[in-house]
């Protein structure tokens, strides 16, 4: 009641749903003193306080761990040591010092001890099973579902709820997949940079460029942070193909970084001869040690993306070399279709290159544009966007980022567009339905109840 927002807590929401889980665990339990009977009481326990965790945990972390159920058959027993214990710590620390640190000692091993246990734990091979981020209808269905199964025979627990709830969490989960066959293009806010995820309605996945922030080392940026994050939230642990428009490192960090962390059939490059091969040469040596095939793509690649669609590459031409040494003359530009609708990915291709791909009278036409070179007066000419003719235009740029994008000459351009920008709109997420009519959102669209309630309590 001091502060309702504890409620959105993880670790709040946790600690609760889990004692509540062993309270009606508890309920389960036929009375006695055998060891058998004391076997029995531990493992339903665990059991339940695993299972009512499980739709948090996936909630948040998209990953759930059965062998935490044999972990608390060893773990809850001592709880009530390390309660007891720390309880005594606090009183005496207001007494006397001495028998506060005598006490403390036992906590101190315990919390050792739950620590390497967890740790060995999350080593075992297979000790976690990717799920995504649970939908709150599957969650809803799911707790449903495992009271009913607890207190069967009562009023509300019958065959009708326990089938409801069944037929709710098969529709959350599996909906998309076999009735609605949506695909998502998701533009991810990586700040100054530039990060698209392509998902299919069952969990197949392309990666065009991965963001990057100068200045974070690798490991522990826009890759393993952002992308990375969001795929898993999908319950999609392997990529078909990470491609990578150009080698500048605000697109390749994060590419570097998901070939090392994920599950990668293969990466893409363009076949332009690059000037500036550094991260190319960090890209190789994860490539050679995860032993991962590598091609290269040029202006009239196509490829079938079985029925969730198909890519081409537009830009640039085979063997061209310019003299300016501008390696974002070498960005692929791509435009993938689905559904009859098209999407073209610009890059940070320049307007010369723009230039050339509207001399070869291309159909560029499409009803959205991933502006070039995240709005910079060096890309979107006015002829090539009037060829384009785009309904949406997204544009991924920092917030407040020192380059000025995106440019206002850019802007002006994309006028009679509708415009979403990163820096003020966050992740951008399109969805394409197979008769190519589509639904656009934005994270800071969004209002949760928790901001709902945020907002009311500042006022």
């Amino acid at each position: 009641m001091i502060q309702p927002l504890y409620l959105w807590n993880v670790g709040f929401q946790l600690s609760f749903i889990t004692v509540i889980g062993i309270g009606i665990g508890g309920k389960q339990i036929e009375e006695g003193k055998s060891i058998g009977v004391k076997g029995k009481k531990a493992f339903i326990m665990s059991l339940y306080a695993s299972l009512f965790s499980y739709p948090i945990i996936a909630y948040y972390f998209y990953k759930i761990s059965f062998i935490g159920i044999i972990l608390n058959l060893i773990i809850l027993p001592i709880c009530g040591i390390l309660v007891g214990t720390s309880f005594l710590a606090g009183v005496f620390s207001l007494l006397y010092i001495p028998v506060a640190k005598f006490f403390a000692f036992f906590p101190l091993i315990i919390l050792k001890f739950i620590e390497i246990i967890c740790t060995i734990g999350t080593n075992i091979p297979y000790s976690y099973f990717l799920v995504g981020s649970l939908s709150l209808l599957t969650i809803g269905g799911y707790y449903i579902l495992i009271l009913c199964a607890s207190f069967y025979g009562t009023r509300f627990c019958n065959k009708k709820t326990i089938l409801g709830s069944m037929v709710m969490i098969l529709f959350s989960v599996f909906g998309n997949q076999l009735i609605y066959k949506k695909n998502t293009i998701g533009f991810l806010d990586v700040g100054q940079g530039d990060a698209t995820v392509i998902t299919t309605y069952d969990k197949n996945a392309i990666v065009i460029d991965g963001g990057g922030s100068f200045g974070k080392e690798t490991g522990k940026n826009t890759g393993a942070y952002v992308v990375q994050p969001y795929l898993e939230s999908l319950g999609i642990g392997e990529i078909d193909a990470v491609i990578a428009t150009h080698f500048d490192g605000d697109h390749i960090i994060g590419i570097i970084e998901l070939c090392e962390n994920m599950k990668v059939n293969g990466v893409y490059i363009s076949e332009y001869q690059f000037s500036d091969l550094t991260y190319w040469e960090e890209l190789k040596g994860v490539m050679e040690k995860k032993q991962l095939m590598l091609y290269t793509i040029k202006e009239g690649d196509k490829a079938v993306w079985g029925k969730y669609g198909k890519i081409e590459c537009l830009s640039p031409k085979e063997g061209i070399v310019y003299t300016d040494e501008d390696d974002n003359h070498g960005s692929l530009v791509l435009k993938y279709t689905y559904g009859g609708m098209g999407s073209l990915f610009m890059g940070d291709a320049t307007k010369e290159d723009e230039t050339i791909i509207l001399d070869k009278n291309l159909n560029i036409n499409t009803d959205l544009l991933k502006v070039g070179h995240h709005g910079s007066k060096n890309s979107s000419s006015p002829s090539f966007v009037e060829a384009v003719s785009p309904k949406i235009a997204i544009i991924s740029a920092g917030e407040r980022n020192t380059y000025g994008h995106p440019h206002h000459s850019v802007l002006e351009t994309l006028k009679e567009t509708q415009i979403y920008r990163t820096d003020q709109n966050g992740s951008i997420f399109l969805e394409i339905s197979p008769d190519g009519s589509y639904e656009i959102d934005a994270v800071r669209e969004r209002k949760s109840i928790y901001e709902r309630i945020k907002e009311k309590l500042e006022k």
